[in-house]
């Protein structure tokens, strides 16, 4: 998708419209800084509209009910499903099955680096042929500087992603980084960072 998606964003915000290619617009979004841009200013005033509207307490049902979901791991990741079912291009059902194991032990697979472990993803058709993974970095840890051999994306599940540059990337945010790219990156708050990664190999720096 080549033009831009500014007019989509409200529909595509509020979750409406049949019609609208939702994966086509995330794609867009994971390369355009200007419409990624508009998407938090939209976003913004939408929590503006939120807060103008005056509160009206659930009931005790209602809140033991998303209480509940919310804490319980099958559904924790569930505003988060779509995204991470498109990147890895998978059904929604065995995505949210891969999504409730995050906080398994178990789940995850040591590597060379002690504070970060990643387990291989059987990804969709239009994975294939890359690596899809999920991966974890403990809190307060780096992963060291690398270079990507191709075009790598990763979606934030958990905790926050910061570039060597500076940039942050948290929970929900999707982003491209080019073949060619160098860097590392770190989990600079109090919880482990989980990210969703589809790329093409990295070489990691010696030393």
């Amino acid at each position: 998708m080549s033009a831009h998606v500014v007019a989509d964003l409200p529909v595509y915000l509020l979750g409406e419209g049949e019609a609208l290619n939702k994966r086509g617009v995330e794609t867009h979004l994971a390369a355009c800084p200007l419409c990624a841009a508009a998407l938090r200013e939209l976003e913004a005033s939408f929590s503006l509209l939120a807060l103008s509207v005056a509160p009206r307490q659930p009931g005790p049902s209602l809140r033991e009910r998303l209480l509940a979901r919310v804490g319980s791991p099958a559904h924790r990741y569930d505003p988060l499903l779509d995204r991470f079912a498109h990147l890895m291009d998978l059904r929604e059902e065995k995505a949210r099955r891969l999504l409730a194991r995050l906080a398994e032990p178990s789940f995850w697979r040591k590597t060379p680096w002690p504070a970060f472990a990643l387990t291989e993803v059987d990804a969709g058709p239009g994975v294939r042929g890359k690596q899809a993974a999920l991966a974890r970095l403990q809190a307060g840890h780096a992963f060291p500087r690398h270079k990507h051999l191709g075009d790598e994306r990763y979606l934030v599940l958990q905790g926050q992603c910061r570039e060597c540059s500076g940039e942050t990337a948290v929970a929900g945010d999707l982003v491209l980084r080019e073949a060619g790219t160098v860097h590392a990156f770190s989990a600079p708050t109090s919880r482990d960072l989980i990210m969703a990664v589809v790329a093409e190999g990295i070489a990691v720096a010696e030393g």
